[in-house]
């Protein structure tokens, strides 16, 4: 009980400090973000994230994926092929990496939490901030040059590990998962799956907070993880669901191809 009392008054001292000192600061985390694709294939695959905070709102974004994004719209009002553009985005050293989940919290509105995720098209949901139950268990660590300590919670069927930072005392962190009186530096689910590691931090936005300006189609957080397992599992269902459209594919000899191997997609959440 003791120990909760005083989470529970770190906390609220966090967010007042933060409250008196980011009104004119901007913070911008960069992550190593590790990640398990499906169950058949254990190798993790690696990107580069980033969460940029401004005020009580932060954006968590695949950096080369937004970058690939911003360079693709640009080379295409130009006039580029589609060989054109993925010659461009290599010599630029954009990967082709398709993780792409976008994380706003208090963005459009305080006290909402905003994810959006390319599948084609842009899918959309919008749901209450997560009020994360965190438990501060006993381990300490250096991350960034910065004392962190341990913290455990369970969202959506995983339990995750965190490392967080009182000298930066902000309640966000990686992806959706924030709460806690310091920012996330470090965190991971039980099966590690899913990794998030900090390894830069500067004082400037790298991208400015808000969504892109294009055609979306809402949804709900269970509905999205559906079509996210359909990438792997069935892509002709998952067009079918997009378009309306059977899509039947042929061997050279005109025999009906059979569907690729379906894949077990690994989730982050899933929602209920």
């Amino acid at each position: 009980m003791k120990r909760k009392l005083l989470f529970a008054t770190a906390v609220v001292f966090a967010l007042s400090l933060y409250a008196q000192t980011q009104s004119v600061n901007n913070l911008s985390f960069t992550y190593r973000h590790l990640y398990q694709d499906c169950e058949e294939i254990v190798r993790l695959s690696e990107c580069l994230c980033v969460l940029d905070i401004e005020g009580n709102k932060s954006h968590f974004y695949n950096k080369d994926f937004e970058r690939g994004t911003d360079l693709t719209d640009s080379l295409l009002r130009k006039g580029l092929s589609a060989t054109e553009i993925v010659a461009v985005k290599k010599k630029e050293g954009i990967s082709s990496n398709t993780a792409n989940t976008n994380v706003f919290k208090n963005y459009p509105e305080d006290g909402k939490i905003t994810v959006t995720e390319n599948i084609g098209k842009i899918y959309l949901y919008e749901e209450a901030m997560p009020e994360l139950e965190w438990n501060i268990e006993e381990g300490d660590t250096i991350i960034a040059g910065y004392a962190c300590y341990k913290a455990s919670t369970r969202y959506r069927g995983r339990t995750w590990t965190a490392f967080y930072t009182p000298d930066i005392p902000i309640g966000e962190g990686p992806w959706k998962l924030c709460g806690l009186p310091g920012v996330i530096l470090y965190a991971k689910d039980s099966q590690n799956k899913f990794i998030y590691d900090c390894i830069g931090i500067s004082n400037n936005l790298q991208r400015p907070i808000k969504t892109r300006k294009e055609k979306i189609q809402r949804c709900n957080a269970k509905e999205m993880a559906d079509l996210l397992t359909l990438v792997l599992k069935d892509m002709d269902e998952l067009m079918f669901r997009m378009s309306g459209v059977r899509v039947k594919h042929y061997n050279p000899d005109g025999t009906q191809a059979k569907s690729l191997q379906p894949l077990t997609a690994c989730l982050k959440e899933i929602p209920e």
